[in-house]
């Protein structure tokens, strides 16, 4: 059976796929969707941008206010801590999801700053139209598969920022601490080979070692009824991007569980096509 196919079977309806590695796999990618916390991606690289161009720095100060900080993902909101760096707030938006984080970055960069920057790159389905919790009747931010591999490519590529600037956003997307796709890529310590149960079929009890992650440089995203990954994974240094969306989903914990099973699966076909 084709990986696609494999694919398909897990999912229920109303979702878009792109794999992008050695070949190109994608269903529904121009479609578009609610990106929820994804659209983070989008203001992790105008922020390299900005850095780019010395608009910011990673060591600006910013000092939150009590009336800026928003409910949901993140942790600002439970620590007594008001001033952070730039570089704070992105590895807090990225690693932890922060709503709060990612609310200020936008009054940072500005919300026109950040379109335009998206507009610069050809993306003609993303639409950055409002910051986190702030409810606006009929205003969604949206987005594509499609786009979302594409500021993939720029961030892990180095398109359009330094190396240095790229490393550092790499950095900060594989500390992400929601991996839905790399939930399941955990490796024996011993044998290398992915690990599917709490005893490696080398005889090693994982509980004894810390079991080692596949690579994995990502931002997920979920609200109710859609669940969302857009990842890098590293397969024996070959980057394979992939994005799935999805809307309309019975149980969100039940999905999350399919996009590991899915993960695992891309990563076992590659793994074998690489060697």
């Amino acid at each position: 059976m084709k990986l696609i196919e494999k694919i398909e079977r897990e999912l229920d309806q109303d979702y878009a796929i792109v794999i992008d590695g050695p070949d190109y796999i994608a269903i529904n990618e121009h479609e578009s969707f609610n990106p929820a916390s994804t659209i983070k991606l989008y203001i992790l690289y105008a922020g390299l941008v900005a850095m780019e161009t010395k608009k910011i720095h990673k060591d600006d100060t910013i000092e939150i206010k009590a009336k800026e900080i928003v409910p949901g993902a993140g942790v600002i909101q439970y620590l007594s801590a008001r001033k952070y760096t730039l570089d704070d707030l992105l590895t807090l938006m990225i690693a932890y999801s922060d709503n709060t984080a990612t609310n200020v970055m936008l009054d940072v960069l500005s919300i026109d700053y950040i379109q335009s920057i998206v507009e610069s790159l050809g993306l003609k389905e993303t639409f950055v139209r409002r910051k986190l919790y702030h409810m606006i009747p009929g205003v969604f931010n949206a987005s594509s598969a499609s786009d979302l591999n594409i500021i993939l490519h720029h961030i892990y590529e180095g398109i359009g920022i330094s190396k240095d600037l790229s490393d550092y956003g790499k950095e900060i997307m594989k500390k992400q601490q929601y991996k839905n796709i790399g939930a399941k890529l955990l490796t024996c310590a011993r044998c290398k080979k992915i690990i599917s149960d709490n005893t490696c079929t080398c005889g090693l009890y994982i509980g004894d070692v810390d079991p080692i992650m596949v690579p994995v440089y990502s931002k997920s995203g979920e609200i109710t009824g859609h669940v969302h990954d857009a990842c890098i994974i590293d397969i024996q240094g070959q980057p394979i991007y992939v994005t799935i969306l999805t809307s309309r989903q019975k149980n969100n914990l039940e999905t999350k569980e399919k996009l590991g099973k899915i993960g695992l699966m891309i990563y076992n076909h590659y793994k074998e096509v690489l060697c």
